[in-house]
């Protein structure tokens, strides 16, 4: 498997980790699994974030607004 093919099923991974600790209600164990530089995007209401605290407050936000949230994968970039 070449390295780039690597990577990419360890990002896979830990989406598929982060997404299913989200649809659990563990916002801290889906934060602790993002590494120290990423970048998260939710196109559908245009925001960006690169810093873990901020996330955090964002998913926390969100599950008290939306208590049926779930999230899914559309794709990796």
């Amino acid at each position: 498997m070449s390295e780039i093919s690597m990577e990419m099923a360890t990002s896979e991974e830990v989406v598929l980790t982060v997404l299913t600790h989200l649809n659990n209600g563990k916002i801290d164990d889906a934060i602790a699994g993002l590494s120290e530089k990423f970048r998260f995007e939710d196109h559908g209401i245009g925001v960006e974030f690169t810093d873990k605290e901020r996330l955090a407050e964002f998913f926390q936000k969100t599950r008290e607004l939306i208590q049926t949230l779930s999230c899914r994968l559309a794709g990796l970039s």
